[in-house]
């Protein structure tokens, strides 16, 4: 291994395995999807894959051309059709669409549809201070971890508080992305 490739701490040996399975097209549709979101709250797995993609990208080149099945592009058309009239009363708001503000040192808050729904991006280590609650507080984790007192909780882990209670404070080794709702 050469030393540029070789895991550092900010890199460990897993994160590693998922940027190289990312970018050379291992990983399957579920574990891409993983990583997808995982790269949004870890900027050293970004960067990671991102370099890895750059490294590849003239072996890519480097192949003969393969000519398209007969009838693929108009398949692809159909299908691209399909999913729009499918999408017909529906919206989205992606990850890195609207607009992220500080919140916290470290930690970043976008608005969603409806005003009492957010995200909440914390880098590794953040800190959300002790606060209040004038509304009941739901929240699920998106990616990453979210400690509060000696509990842990993961992606798809929800935690809920209550109004009028004096929440602890919340942190985060890994970093994570957070969806909140108050009631």
């Amino acid at each position: 291994m050469k030393g540029s490739d070789r895991p550092t701490s900010a890199n460990p040996p897993a994160r590693q395995d998922e940027a190289i399975d990312y970018a050379i097209g291992g990983a399957n549709a579920l574990a891409r999807h993983g990583i997808d979101l995982a790269r949004r709250a870890d900027g050293d797995l970004d960067q990671a894959i991102l370099a890895l993609e750059e490294r590849f990208a003239p072996l890519a080149c480097a192949l003969e051309g393969i000519a398209a099945p007969a009838g693929l592009w108009d398949r692809i058309d159909s299908a691209l059709n399909a999913d729009e009239t499918a999408r017909i009363g529906t919206s989205e708001q992606r990850l890195t669409d609207g607009e992220w503000r500080d919140f916290a040192p470290g930690i970043a808050i976008k608005t969603l549809w409806d005003g009492v729904t957010f995200m909440l991006r914390c880098a590794p280590g953040a800190v959300i201070p002790p606060h209040p609650h004038v509304a009941g507080e739901h929240t699920v984790v998106i990616v990453g971890d979210m400690i509060i007192g000696e509990s842990v909780y993961g992606p798809g882990d929800y935690h809920f508080a209550q109004a009028d209670i004096a929440h602890s404070a919340i942190t985060t080794r890994t970093g994570c992305v957070l969806l909140l709702r108050y009631q």
